[in-house]
């Protein structure tokens, strides 16, 4: 997998991060979300133990990112 360089990337570039970490009480899913990289406003954070539950959460921004162009 080849990392990308965003800062590059103009205005409206949307951006998806997942953070994993292991815990004594199970797997933390930390999942930060923007619709556009260059406004603080657009961004969310959402933290979850379930695997399937960080896939729905990704799945729908990247839906509801790739409808709003």
């Amino acid at each position: 997998m080849k990392l990308v360089d965003i800062a590059g990337y103009r205005r409206g570039a949307g951006l998806c991060l997942v953070r994993l970490e292991h815990r004594s009480d199970g797997l933390l899913i930390t999942i930060q979300t923007s619709s556009d990289i260059e406004q603080v406003s657009a961004e969310s954070v959402s933290h979850t133990t379930d695997i399937e539950g960080a896939i729905r959460i990704i799945r729908e921004f990247m839906t509801t990112f790739a409808d709003s162009r």
